[in-house]
């Protein structure tokens, strides 16, 4: 198992219907692109496997967090800067993880018999909803920020701005429609319990 292939497929809650049953996403809103993505390169994996005869193994982690990351540390920054903005009334759940806890899956993946030929989501013991995990960044900052609410039209409609100032502009943009599609499902969570069995992972 010390050679298995190990395909690290970073969008988790893009995950279509045959492994819904350890996510919570609203199959109308899935993001088209993660899923597309998802899909090729476990199809792509699975076949180079096959035709080299080549154990392999699929390792999905949910929202990696830590060094270098950039999403989670944006609205890190905005809550240092007194600023708090919450998607509705922020219930939506979330399971993160943080990036050494995601190696070391990897590396159990990658060196566990029982672990061939198997897909194992990689995350937090713990779902979390969105306004905890902002308490947990103001406390951490020592800041008290202004919490404000934000209703599912607006964020689309800032979403939409953000697209077209990004095309007009010619450059990526942080906060498009796409990452709107995804910042207003009701959940983006897993369940680790396949992974702690099968690999013994353990996030610390």
């Amino acid at each position: 198992a010390g050679e298995a292939a190990i395909e690290l497929v970073r969008n988790a809650g893009s995950v279509t219907s045959a492994m819904r049953e350890v996510m919570k996403i609203a199959p109308k809103d899935e993001s088209p692109i993660g899923t597309a993505v998802t899909w090729v390169d476990e199809d792509v994996s699975r076949a180079m496997a096959t035709a080299a005869r080549l154990p392999v193994t699929i390792v999905r982690p949910s929202g990696v967090y830590g060094p270098r990351d950039r999403d989670f540390f944006r609205y890190f920054m905005m809550i240092r800067r007194g600023v708090e903005p919450l998607i509705r009334s922020g219930e939506q759940e979330l399971n993160v993880v943080h990036v050494t806890d995601v190696v070391s899956g990897i590396r159990a993946a990658a060196t566990r018999d029982a672990a061939v030929g198997e897909i194992f989501f990689l995350g937090d013991r713990m779902n979390h909803n969105t306004a905890s995990i902002c308490a947990a960044f103001a406390k951490a900052q020592l800041r008290d920020p202004l919490v404000f609410h934000v209703p599912t039209s607006l964020v689309y409609l800032i979403g939409a701005l953000g697209e077209g100032a990004g095309r007009l502009l010619r450059h990526d943009v942080f906060f498009n429609l796409q990452k709107v599609r995804e910042a207003v499902q009701d959940a983006w969570t897993c369940s680790i319990l396949k992974a702690r069995t099968l690999l013994g992972y353990e996030p610390r």
